[in-house]
């Protein structure tokens, strides 16, 4: 559940990544695609991924004293973002996010979907 109003006060819809048009009463107003800086060059692989490793290493770090690790991988199937927490000593897996059996349902759905499709065509 979204909040659109505090008060008297509206808010305008957040696009990530985009910028805010405001009117000429100085509200502003919803973001479109077209307003995107596209000034901006586009990030490397490598920026992406350190960008993405930044984080792990500090949490990591937070972690080390109480004998936890995070890890981030890509199921596969589903190309879902996954971080897995471990015991550093036992290496035992503690939490994924999001849980790897969900993602392996998921892309059993999947294959028995398309296999359907294929059935009918």
């Amino acid at each position: 559940m979204t909040v659109n109003t505090i008060g008297t006060m509206t808010m305008a819809p957040v696009v990530a990544g985009g910028e805010r048009a405001v009117n000429e009463s100085g509200g502003a107003v919803a973001t479109t695609p077209a307003a995107v800086n596209s000034s901006r060059p586009a990030a490397s692989d490598a920026d992406l991924e350190k960008l993405m490793d930044e984080p792990i290493r500090q949490a990591n770090k937070s972690l080390s004293p109480y004998g936890r690790q995070i890890e981030r991988e890509i199921h596969e199937v589903t190309k879902a973002l996954m971080y897995t927490i471990r015991d550093t000593k036992t290496n035992e897996v503690i939490a994924e996010y999001p849980p790897r059996k969900i993602q392996d349902m998921i892309a059993k759905m999947w294959e028995m979907a398309g296999l359907m499709l294929d059935q009918k065509g």
